[in-house]
């Protein structure tokens, strides 16, 4: 599982690897899963895995194109055309919609079962403190006894989890949501121990592919503000 995982990092034997990476995960969580009742960080992004091979994964950058590329040059001379294909994006359009699922889920759970007792503070404190003790997390003790912020904390979790699905609707939101996901589960993980490592990757798979001009777009901007910045600087110099 290890090896396949690897060889399709680097695009080798893509689709096949990538099926025996996902194969491997299914079996290996399906195993844990069957102890007892456990937290399932890793059923989205499992599924994710297994419809990669689905797509036309390896095409661009990977040891596959690459080897193509030289046989082509060996037989005509001239390297393949490969066109732009939209059926790469469906998986991470997937994804985002599984996640969308995932967190109106939890989200109206939260509000349906707990109610105002969701976001009235002490809830969210008695968490804090009971996950911070038993995992010896001094950042989470700190917050739990800190009752204004629980609240405020509380109220955006309800508001991100609910509402996270507006981000398919309006895909201008997209990356706020996606930023938002990723803080907030490194934040469950500092301060209350929950490794929720796949929800920080597929957000932040989402947040830089799946619009594909939203990264490009921030580095122009980046580079305009400290051009900017610069020339303020120099302006400001003595002749």
């Amino acid at each position: 599982m290890t090896i396949a995982g690897v060889a399709a990092l680097v695009g080798l034997f893509t689709r096949l690897s990538i099926f025996i990476l996902a194969l491997g995960v299914w079996i290996f969580v399906s195993h844990a899963y069957s102890y007892g009742d456990v937290h399932h960080p890793q059923a989205v992004f499992a599924i994710f895995l297994m419809v990669l091979p689905l797509a036309p994964v390896g095409e661009r950058l990977s040891i596959d194109a690459l080897i193509r590329r030289r046989r082509a040059r060996r037989s005509a001379g001239v390297p393949p055309r490969r066109e732009i294909l939209d059926t790469a994006m469906w998986p991470l359009k997937l994804l985002h919609v599984l996640l969308a699922m995932t967190y109106f889920s939890t989200g109206i759970t939260k509000v349906l079962a707990g109610g105002l007792a969701w976001i009235n503070g002490y809830t969210l404190q008695n968490y804090l403190f009971s996950d911070a003790m038993t995992n010896n997390l001094p950042l989470g003790i700190w917050l739990s006894q800190q009752y204004v912020l629980c609240v405020i904390l509380a109220v955006l979790t309800i508001l991100f989890e609910v509402f996270y699905f507006v981000s398919i609707l309006v895909p201008r939101s997209g990356p706020l949501f996606f930023v938002g996901g990723i803080f907030f589960h490194i934040g469950l993980y500092v301060t209350a121990g929950h490794p929720f490592f796949q929800h920080i990757v597929m957000n932040a798979l989402l947040l830089f592919f799946l619009d594909r001009d939203w990264f490009p777009e921030q580095v122009r901007r980046l580079e305009a503000l400290i051009a900017r910045l610069r020339a303020g600087a120099e302006s400001h110099q003595p002749s």
